[in-house]
Formats: C-alpha cells, sequence, structure tokens
C-alpha cells in the first residue's frame, strides 16, 4: 500500500469522525483532500478518492479544480485505471468475460480456470475525472444528486476483440426516470501490461433527447465487430467506426430510435 493511500483511509476516518461533530461536508473535503492533492497524489490514491468519498468528493473536485489525473480533454487515449494482476501471464492467455457481482455487471479476468483479479465493476467510472471533461462531469454530479443516475445502473453493451485488441463498452442509464432521455457511454481498450491490466479510454459519449425515451432495454447502443474486421459503435447518432489514428468516424445513418 502507497503512503497516499494510507493517508486516504487515514483521511476518510477524520472525516467521518467530523460528520459527526457537525462540521460541514465541504469543509471536511477542502481540509482533508486538498493537501493531498496537491501533493502530487497519483491516479490510483485519485480513484480511491472519488470511489470511497462518493459524490461530495466529485463536487469539491470541480469546485476547487485540485489537480486530477489527465481528462479525457488533454490526452486522446488515457489511462483509466490500472489493476495489478495476480500472476505474469502472456496478454494471449488472458481471457475476458462477463459476469456479475454484488448484483452488478462485472467483468472477469481469467488464464484457464484461474482468476487474476476479483470480479471489476464500473461504478465508480461514471464520476472518473479521467473520463469526463468539466462540463460532463458537472451534468454527472447534478444527475447523481438528483437521483436520476445511479453509479450502479449500468450494463456492458459489448465485449470485442479486433486485431488482437479488446474493447468493452460500457453504458449508464437513468434506472428510475419516467422520461429516460439521459444516458452516458464510454469505450475502453483493455490492455495487459506485464502483471496489470489498464482500462485505455477510446471514446466517451453523452445522450439527451427531450423527445426519446432512452429505454435500458432498447439494445442501444451496441459495439460490435463488421464483417471487415472493423471496431463499430453504433447509437442513436448513427454507426461509428475505429480509425487507426484512435478517432472515432460516422459512416451510417442514425439507427431507428425505439
Amino acid at each position: 500500500m502507497s503512503a497516499h493511500v494510507g493517508l486516504i483511509y487515514l483521511m476518510m476516518a477524520y472525516s467521518f469522525l467530523g460528520s459527526l461533530l457537525g462540521v460541514p461536508q465541504q469543509a471536511r473535503c477542502a481540509c482533508l483532500f486538498k493537501p493531498l492533492l496537491v501533493h502530487g497524489a497519483g491516479i490510483r490514491s485519485h480513484s480511491l478518492l472519488e470511489q470511497e468519498g462518493g459524490p461530495e468528493f466529485a463536487v469539491f473536485l470541480l469546485q476547487y479544480r485540485a489537480k486530477p489525473p489527465a481528462s479525457a480533454s488533454d490526452s486522446r487515449s488515457p489511462v483509466v485505471a490500472s489493476i495489478p494482476l495476480s500472476s505474469l501471464v502472456p496478454a494471449s492467455r488472458i481471457h475476458f468475460s462477463i459476469g456479475r457481482a454484488n448484483g452488478v455487471p462485472a467483468l472477469l479476468v481469467t488464464s484457464g480456470r484461474k482468476a487474476l483479479t476479483k470480479p471489476l465493476i464500473f461504478s465508480a467510472l461514471l464520476t472518473n475525472p479521467v473520463i469526463w471533461n468539466h462540463s460532463q462531469l458537472n451534468n454527472i454530479v447534478y444527475q447523481l444528486g438528483r437521483n436520476y443516475y445511479d453509479k450502479n445502473a449500468y450494463d456492458f453493451v459489448g465485449l470485442v476483440k479486433v486485431r488482437e485488441k479488446t474493447y468493452l463498452g460500457v453504458r449508464w442509464y437513468s434506472p428510475a426516470a419516467s422520461g429516460q432521455n439521459q444516458a452516458a457511454g464510454i469505450v475502453l481498450l483493455l490492455q495487459v501490461r506485464g502483471r496489470k491490466l489498464d482500462l485505455i479510454l477510446s471514446w466517451n459519449r453523452e445522450y439527451w433527447d427531450a423527445d426519446t425515451e432512452l429505454y435500458r432495454w432498447s439494445g442501444t447502443p451496441v459495439l460490435k465487430r463488421s464483417a471487415k474486421g472493423n471496431l463499430l459503435f453504433v447509437d442513436w447518432d448513427g454507426t461509428w467506426k475505429l480509425l487507426p489514428n484512435g478517432e472515432w468516424r460516422n459512416i451510417g445513418m442514425a439507427k431507428k430510435r425505439l
């Protein structure tokens, strides 16, 4: 455990004590988290702060503009998270599959019958500043605050291998709204490097349509492989193709909305 991670848990304990004593939430964030961020907490520390700290830390990031890992606008393909693997296994022998853990979709990473890591849950990525720019994250935090989004309300929309690379599509939806007209999604490249698995952002998407209900079971979006071996992402705005330079190009008409 790194010094930063140890400090995070200690700070959270003090934050909990502060809540019992009636110290305002924003003040607790400013006193406890800001010094750590200023002194260079790394990507894993930021991810842990965001995951364990909850929406109040996401709000703190937005308001104080603390120094997060490179945002989606800073790099075309940033590393969202790095997950340690229990064994050093050649990438060609690693298998990805979809399962469930704690009642939510999970990514399973195995080699033969051996699990190389615990089932990976993607709830925390909905407010990960590596993925979303300031405007997107601001909207997502707002939607979480009014219970429109739920971090655990997501589906995998495709696990696809293209040219020896594996991609995963994830979509968040509103589990309770009567008019489900917002959704958010990402495409991740799953890349094994030594004894770690890097989740690399390929694309992020936000959807909003006042006249359309983006139902969970609509079958859109979907990540798939074309007959020619290209990676395609089909959503309400059309069919998108991943180009060799990492950009996505709309190559077809929008899918008929359900």
